[in-house]
Protein backbone atom coordinates (compact mmCIF):
# COMPACT_ATOMS: atom_id res chain seq x y z
CA UNK A 1 0.00 0.00 0.00
CA UNK A 2 1.21 3.51 -0.71
CA UNK A 3 1.47 5.53 2.47
CA UNK A 4 0.50 9.20 2.62
CA UNK A 5 1.69 11.47 5.39
CA UNK A 6 -0.79 14.26 6.07
CA UNK A 7 0.77 17.15 7.93
CA UNK A 8 -0.59 20.67 7.48
CA UNK A 9 -3.63 19.51 5.54
CA UNK A 10 -6.97 18.94 7.26
CA UNK A 11 -7.11 15.47 8.74
CA UNK A 12 -9.93 14.31 6.47
CA UNK A 13 -9.14 14.80 2.79
CA UNK A 14 -11.30 12.10 1.24
CA UNK A 15 -15.02 12.42 0.68
CA UNK A 16 -17.45 9.55 0.92
CA UNK A 17 -18.95 10.22 -2.50
CA UNK A 18 -15.61 9.95 -4.27
CA UNK A 19 -13.84 7.16 -2.42
CA UNK A 20 -14.36 4.11 -4.63
CA UNK A 21 -12.34 1.41 -2.86
CA UNK A 22 -10.27 3.94 -0.94
CA UNK A 23 -9.93 3.99 2.80
CA UNK A 24 -8.54 6.51 5.23
CA UNK A 25 -7.68 5.55 8.80
CA UNK A 26 -7.48 8.64 10.99
CA UNK A 27 -6.65 9.12 14.65
CA UNK A 28 -6.32 12.13 16.90
CA UNK A 29 -4.43 11.42 20.09
CA UNK A 30 -5.94 12.53 23.41
CA UNK A 31 -4.17 15.59 24.82
CA UNK A 32 -2.97 13.70 27.90
CA UNK A 33 -1.00 11.17 25.83
CA UNK A 34 2.57 12.37 25.42
CA UNK A 35 4.35 11.04 22.36
CA UNK A 36 8.05 11.12 21.63
CA UNK A 37 9.25 13.13 18.66
CA UNK A 38 9.06 11.30 15.35
CA UNK A 39 6.45 8.80 16.60
CA UNK A 40 4.99 6.67 13.83
CA UNK A 41 1.60 5.03 13.58
CA UNK A 42 1.28 1.64 11.92
CA UNK A 43 -1.30 -0.67 10.43
CA UNK A 44 -0.54 -4.36 10.72
CA UNK A 45 -2.21 -7.59 9.73
CA UNK A 46 -3.01 -10.70 11.76
CA UNK A 47 -2.98 -13.04 8.76
CA UNK A 48 0.15 -14.83 10.02
CA UNK A 49 -1.29 -15.08 13.54
CA UNK A 50 -1.42 -12.93 16.65
CA UNK A 51 2.28 -13.22 17.49
CA UNK A 52 3.63 -12.79 13.96
CA UNK A 53 1.92 -9.57 12.97
CA UNK A 54 3.04 -8.05 9.65
CA UNK A 55 3.30 -4.27 9.40
CA UNK A 56 1.81 -3.11 6.12
CA UNK A 57 1.58 0.68 6.29
CA UNK A 58 2.65 3.65 8.39
CA UNK A 59 2.54 7.41 8.81
CA UNK A 60 4.21 9.97 11.05
CA UNK A 61 2.15 11.40 13.90
CA UNK A 62 2.26 15.20 13.90
CA UNK A 63 0.42 17.56 16.22
CA UNK A 64 -1.11 14.45 17.82
CA UNK A 65 -2.86 13.58 14.54
CA UNK A 66 -2.25 10.94 11.92
CA UNK A 67 -3.94 9.58 8.80
CA UNK A 68 -3.11 6.60 6.61
CA UNK A 69 -4.76 6.12 3.21
CA UNK A 70 -4.91 3.31 0.70
CA UNK A 71 -7.06 1.01 -1.44
CA UNK A 72 -8.85 -2.17 -0.42
CA UNK A 73 -11.19 -4.74 -1.90
CA UNK A 74 -13.57 -6.19 0.68
CA UNK A 75 -12.65 -6.06 4.36
CA UNK A 76 -9.83 -7.25 6.60
CA UNK A 77 -9.13 -7.39 10.34
CA UNK A 78 -6.33 -4.99 11.18
CA UNK A 79 -4.48 -3.51 14.14
CA UNK A 80 -3.65 0.21 14.44
CA UNK A 81 -0.61 0.97 16.62
CA UNK A 82 0.92 4.24 17.76
CA UNK A 83 4.60 3.52 18.27
CA UNK A 84 6.11 0.16 17.43
CA UNK A 85 4.62 -2.74 19.43
CA UNK A 86 3.18 -0.56 22.19
CA UNK A 87 0.03 -0.65 24.30
CA UNK A 88 -1.42 2.21 22.23
CA UNK A 89 -3.42 0.18 19.76
CA UNK A 90 -6.89 -0.60 18.47
CA UNK A 91 -8.20 -3.59 16.57
CA UNK A 92 -10.50 -2.54 13.75
CA UNK A 93 -11.87 -3.56 10.38
CA UNK A 94 -10.16 -2.13 7.34
CA UNK A 95 -12.76 -1.41 4.64
CA UNK A 96 -13.52 1.39 2.23
CA UNK A 97 -14.50 4.66 3.84
CA UNK A 98 -13.19 6.93 6.55
CA UNK A 99 -12.37 5.03 9.73
CA UNK A 100 -11.93 6.93 12.97
CA UNK A 101 -9.69 5.27 15.56
CA UNK A 102 -10.40 5.91 19.23
CA UNK A 103 -7.12 4.86 20.80
CA UNK A 104 -8.49 5.08 24.35
CA UNK A 105 -11.49 2.86 23.71
CA UNK A 106 -9.47 0.73 21.27
CA UNK A 107 -12.14 0.82 18.59
CA UNK A 108 -12.72 2.04 15.05
CA UNK A 109 -15.92 3.76 13.89
CA UNK A 110 -17.40 5.44 10.83
CA UNK A 111 -17.87 2.51 8.44
CA UNK A 112 -20.60 -0.17 8.41
CA UNK A 113 -18.60 -3.15 9.68
CA UNK A 114 -16.73 -1.13 12.30
CA UNK A 115 -19.98 0.33 13.62
CA UNK A 116 -21.50 -3.16 13.72
CA UNK A 117 -18.47 -4.40 15.63
CA UNK A 118 -18.82 -1.59 18.17
CA UNK A 119 -22.50 -2.48 18.61
CA UNK A 120 -21.55 -6.10 19.25
CA UNK A 121 -18.86 -5.12 21.74
CA UNK A 122 -21.24 -2.75 23.53
CA UNK A 123 -23.78 -5.54 23.93
CA UNK A 124 -21.09 -7.88 25.26
CA UNK A 125 -19.94 -5.19 27.70
CA UNK A 126 -23.50 -4.88 29.01
CA UNK A 127 -23.70 -8.62 29.66
CA UNK A 128 -20.31 -8.49 31.39
CA UNK A 129 -21.39 -5.57 33.59
CA UNK A 130 -24.47 -7.44 34.81
CA UNK A 131 -22.44 -10.58 35.47
CA UNK A 132 -19.79 -8.59 37.33
CA UNK A 133 -22.38 -6.95 39.57
CA UNK A 134 -23.98 -10.30 40.36
CA UNK A 135 -20.56 -11.83 41.00
CA UNK A 136 -19.62 -9.11 43.49
CA UNK A 137 -22.94 -9.49 45.31
CA UNK A 138 -22.50 -13.25 45.72
CA UNK A 139 -18.88 -12.94 46.85
CA UNK A 140 -19.86 -10.37 49.50
CA UNK A 141 -22.86 -12.37 50.74
CA UNK A 142 -21.71 -13.76 54.11
CA UNK A 143 -25.06 -15.46 54.75
CA UNK A 144 -24.53 -18.30 52.26
CA UNK A 145 -22.32 -21.36 52.55
CA UNK A 146 -19.21 -21.89 50.44
CA UNK A 147 -20.96 -24.64 48.47
CA UNK A 148 -23.93 -22.37 47.71
CA UNK A 149 -21.59 -19.54 46.78
CA UNK A 150 -19.64 -21.74 44.37
CA UNK A 151 -22.87 -22.99 42.83
CA UNK A 152 -24.17 -19.46 42.34
CA UNK A 153 -20.87 -18.28 40.86
CA UNK A 154 -20.81 -21.21 38.45
CA UNK A 155 -24.32 -20.26 37.32
CA UNK A 156 -23.27 -16.64 36.78
CA UNK A 157 -20.27 -17.69 34.68
CA UNK A 158 -22.45 -20.02 32.63
CA UNK A 159 -25.11 -17.37 32.00
CA UNK A 160 -22.45 -14.82 31.06
CA UNK A 161 -20.83 -17.25 28.64
CA UNK A 162 -24.17 -18.10 27.03
CA UNK A 163 -25.07 -14.42 26.80
CA UNK A 164 -21.86 -13.55 24.96
CA UNK A 165 -22.25 -16.52 22.62
CA UNK A 166 -25.82 -15.47 21.82
CA UNK A 167 -24.66 -11.97 20.84
CA UNK A 168 -21.75 -13.36 18.84
CA UNK A 169 -23.94 -15.84 16.96
CA UNK A 170 -26.43 -13.10 16.10
CA UNK A 171 -23.61 -10.90 14.79
CA UNK A 172 -22.02 -13.76 12.91
CA UNK A 173 -25.23 -14.46 10.99
CA UNK A 174 -24.83 -12.92 7.56
CA UNK A 175 -21.17 -12.01 8.20
CA UNK A 176 -19.36 -15.31 7.75
CA UNK A 177 -17.63 -14.03 4.60
CA UNK A 178 -16.27 -10.74 5.90
CA UNK A 179 -13.89 -9.39 8.53
CA UNK A 180 -16.64 -8.76 11.07
CA UNK A 181 -17.41 -12.47 11.19
CA UNK A 182 -13.74 -13.33 11.54
CA UNK A 183 -13.20 -10.90 14.38
CA UNK A 184 -16.32 -11.86 16.35
CA UNK A 185 -15.59 -15.57 16.02
CA UNK A 186 -12.00 -14.96 17.14
CA UNK A 187 -12.77 -12.81 20.17
CA UNK A 188 -16.21 -13.91 21.38
CA UNK A 189 -16.64 -17.53 20.30
CA UNK A 190 -13.22 -19.17 20.09
CA UNK A 191 -12.21 -17.82 23.51
CA UNK A 192 -15.46 -18.70 25.22
CA UNK A 193 -14.71 -20.03 28.72
CA UNK A 194 -16.98 -23.02 28.30
CA UNK A 195 -15.52 -24.09 24.96
CA UNK A 196 -14.21 -27.64 24.63
CA UNK A 197 -12.38 -29.21 21.69
CA UNK A 198 -15.64 -30.87 20.67
CA UNK A 199 -17.83 -27.76 20.85
CA UNK A 200 -15.12 -25.67 19.17
CA UNK A 201 -15.04 -28.09 16.25
CA UNK A 202 -18.80 -27.75 15.89
CA UNK A 203 -18.67 -23.95 16.04
CA UNK A 204 -15.89 -23.79 13.45
CA UNK A 205 -17.75 -26.10 11.11
CA UNK A 206 -20.81 -23.82 11.22
CA UNK A 207 -18.69 -20.69 10.75
CA UNK A 208 -17.22 -21.88 7.45
CA UNK A 209 -13.90 -21.95 5.63
CA UNK A 210 -13.41 -18.18 5.31
CA UNK A 211 -13.35 -17.77 9.08
CA UNK A 212 -11.40 -21.01 9.59
CA UNK A 213 -8.62 -19.72 7.29
CA UNK A 214 -7.99 -16.56 9.37
CA UNK A 215 -4.52 -16.57 10.96
CA UNK A 216 -5.53 -16.29 14.65
CA UNK A 217 -8.29 -18.86 14.15
CA UNK A 218 -5.85 -21.32 12.61
CA UNK A 219 -3.66 -20.92 15.70
CA UNK A 220 -6.61 -21.50 18.03
CA UNK A 221 -7.71 -24.52 16.01
CA UNK A 222 -4.24 -26.00 16.34
CA UNK A 223 -4.41 -25.46 20.11
CA UNK A 224 -7.78 -27.21 20.41
CA UNK A 225 -6.47 -30.12 18.32
CA UNK A 226 -3.50 -30.42 20.68
CA UNK A 227 -5.83 -30.18 23.65
CA UNK A 228 -8.04 -32.96 22.25
CA UNK A 229 -4.99 -35.18 21.68
CA UNK A 230 -3.80 -34.76 25.28
CA UNK A 231 -7.02 -34.98 27.28
CA UNK A 232 -7.15 -37.08 30.45
CA UNK A 233 -7.08 -40.75 29.50
CA UNK A 234 -4.64 -40.27 26.61
CA UNK A 235 -0.94 -41.05 26.63
CA UNK A 236 1.38 -38.14 27.40
CA UNK A 237 3.26 -36.50 24.52
CA UNK A 238 7.02 -36.35 24.96
CA UNK A 239 9.10 -33.30 24.08
CA UNK A 240 12.80 -32.48 23.92
CA UNK A 241 14.36 -29.21 25.08
CA UNK A 242 17.90 -28.77 23.66
CA UNK A 243 19.37 -27.02 26.72
CA UNK A 244 16.70 -27.92 29.23
CA UNK A 245 18.93 -29.10 32.07
CA UNK A 246 20.76 -26.71 34.38
CA UNK A 247 24.12 -27.77 32.90
CA UNK A 248 22.87 -26.97 29.40
CA UNK A 249 22.38 -30.56 28.31
CA UNK A 250 19.28 -31.88 26.59
CA UNK A 251 16.18 -32.58 28.67
CA UNK A 252 13.08 -34.60 27.84
CA UNK A 253 9.79 -35.00 29.61
CA UNK A 254 10.35 -38.76 29.28
CA UNK A 255 13.37 -38.38 31.57
CA UNK A 256 10.78 -38.29 34.35
CA UNK A 257 7.41 -39.45 32.99
CA UNK A 258 6.47 -43.05 32.19
CA UNK A 259 9.10 -44.55 34.48
CA UNK A 260 6.85 -46.07 37.13
CA UNK A 261 6.12 -42.97 39.23
CA UNK A 262 3.10 -40.71 39.55
CA UNK A 263 4.37 -37.37 38.19
CA UNK A 264 3.05 -33.87 38.75
CA UNK A 265 4.07 -31.63 35.83
CA UNK A 266 3.96 -27.87 36.38
CA UNK A 267 4.31 -25.44 33.44
CA UNK A 268 5.32 -22.06 34.83
CA UNK A 269 7.30 -18.82 34.30
CA UNK A 270 9.23 -16.59 36.69
CA UNK A 271 7.22 -13.49 35.72
CA UNK A 272 3.86 -15.21 36.30
CA UNK A 273 2.20 -14.19 39.58
CA UNK A 274 -0.25 -17.12 39.72
CA UNK A 275 2.67 -19.48 39.02
CA UNK A 276 4.54 -18.11 42.01
CA UNK A 277 1.46 -18.39 44.20
CA UNK A 278 1.12 -22.05 43.20
CA UNK A 279 4.60 -22.99 44.42
CA UNK A 280 3.73 -23.39 48.15
CA UNK A 281 0.99 -25.87 47.20
CA UNK A 282 3.34 -27.82 44.93
CA UNK A 283 6.06 -27.75 47.58
CA UNK A 284 3.57 -29.09 50.13
CA UNK A 285 2.68 -32.17 48.06
CA UNK A 286 6.33 -32.68 47.10
CA UNK A 287 7.53 -32.59 50.70
CA UNK A 288 4.67 -34.84 51.77
CA UNK A 289 4.68 -37.52 49.06
CA UNK A 290 7.95 -37.47 47.07
CA UNK A 291 9.65 -40.84 46.98
CA UNK A 292 9.52 -44.14 45.14
CA UNK A 293 5.97 -43.56 43.90
CA UNK A 294 5.71 -39.79 43.35
CA UNK A 295 7.78 -36.94 41.96
CA UNK A 296 7.45 -33.42 40.55
CA UNK A 297 8.96 -31.71 37.50
CA UNK A 298 8.51 -28.03 36.67
CA UNK A 299 8.85 -26.88 33.06
CA UNK A 300 9.77 -23.21 32.51
CA UNK A 301 7.87 -21.86 29.49
CA UNK A 302 7.66 -18.41 27.86
CA UNK A 303 10.57 -17.22 30.00
CA UNK A 304 14.23 -16.23 29.86
CA UNK A 305 16.55 -19.00 30.97
CA UNK A 306 18.47 -17.04 33.62
CA UNK A 307 15.31 -15.56 35.14
CA UNK A 308 13.90 -19.08 35.57
CA UNK A 309 17.16 -20.30 37.09
CA UNK A 310 17.26 -17.39 39.54
CA UNK A 311 13.62 -17.90 40.58
CA UNK A 312 13.95 -21.62 41.41
CA UNK A 313 15.86 -21.28 44.72
CA UNK A 314 13.97 -18.10 45.64
CA UNK A 315 10.68 -20.00 45.36
CA UNK A 316 11.94 -23.11 47.14
CA UNK A 317 11.54 -25.33 44.07
CA UNK A 318 13.67 -28.26 45.24
CA UNK A 319 12.33 -30.74 42.68
CA UNK A 320 13.27 -31.48 39.04
CA UNK A 321 13.43 -28.59 36.56
CA UNK A 322 13.37 -28.25 32.79
CA UNK A 323 14.51 -24.79 31.64
CA UNK A 324 14.11 -22.75 28.46
CA UNK A 325 11.22 -24.79 27.10
CA UNK A 326 9.73 -21.68 25.45
CA UNK A 327 6.44 -22.64 23.72
CA UNK A 328 7.29 -26.23 22.82
CA UNK A 329 5.29 -27.88 25.66
CA UNK A 330 2.42 -25.38 25.55
CA UNK A 331 1.86 -25.93 21.84
CA UNK A 332 2.01 -29.72 22.19
CA UNK A 333 -0.51 -29.69 25.02
CA UNK A 334 -2.72 -26.83 23.82
CA UNK A 335 -1.97 -24.72 26.89
CA UNK A 336 -3.31 -21.17 26.72
CA UNK A 337 -2.36 -19.95 30.19
CA UNK A 338 -0.06 -20.74 33.08
CA UNK A 339 0.40 -22.19 35.59
CA UNK A 340 -0.79 -25.39 33.98
CA UNK A 341 -0.54 -28.39 36.30
CA UNK A 342 -0.96 -31.97 35.11
CA UNK A 343 -0.92 -35.30 36.88
CA UNK A 344 0.46 -38.23 34.88
CA UNK A 345 0.17 -41.90 35.86
CA UNK A 346 3.18 -44.23 36.23
CA UNK A 347 2.46 -45.71 32.79
CA UNK A 348 2.35 -42.26 31.12
CA UNK A 349 -1.43 -41.87 30.97
CA UNK A 350 -2.63 -38.32 31.63
CA UNK A 351 -4.86 -38.44 34.70
CA UNK A 352 -5.86 -34.78 35.06
CA UNK A 353 -5.02 -31.35 33.63
CA UNK A 354 -5.45 -27.76 34.72
CA UNK A 355 -5.45 -28.67 38.40
CA UNK A 356 -6.30 -26.01 40.95
CA UNK A 357 -3.79 -25.35 43.74
CA UNK A 358 -6.19 -26.35 46.50
CA UNK A 359 -6.97 -29.78 45.06
CA UNK A 360 -3.41 -30.92 44.44
CA UNK A 361 -3.11 -32.81 47.72
CA UNK A 362 -6.47 -34.48 47.19
CA UNK A 363 -5.55 -35.65 43.68
CA UNK A 364 -2.08 -36.86 44.59
CA UNK A 365 -3.15 -38.71 47.75
CA UNK A 366 -6.08 -40.31 45.93
CA UNK A 367 -3.94 -41.54 43.03
CA UNK A 368 -1.22 -42.84 45.36
CA UNK A 369 -3.79 -44.90 47.26
CA UNK A 370 -4.70 -46.59 43.99
CA UNK A 371 -1.08 -47.67 43.63
CA UNK A 372 -0.95 -49.38 47.02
Amino acid sequence: MKQKHLFALPLIVLTACNMGNSYQVVCEMPADIELADSTWAYICTYEAGTRDRVYTDSALVQNNKVAISGQIDGSEVRRFEVGYKTKLYANFILEKGIIFIDIEKKIGTGTPLNDALVACQTAVDSVEKVASERYDAVVKDSAISDDDRNEKLAAIFSEYDNGVLSIAHATLEGNTNNALGRYVFWQDIAYSDGMTPETYKQELSKAGEYIASFGPIKGITKRYEALAATQPGTQYVDFTIPHGNLDGSEAKLSDYVGKGKLILVDMWASWCGPCRRAMPYIREVYDKYAGDKFDVVSVAVWDERQKSIDAVPALGMTWHQIYEAESIPTELYGVNGIPHIMLIAPDGTIIARGLNNKVLDLWVSSELKKLE
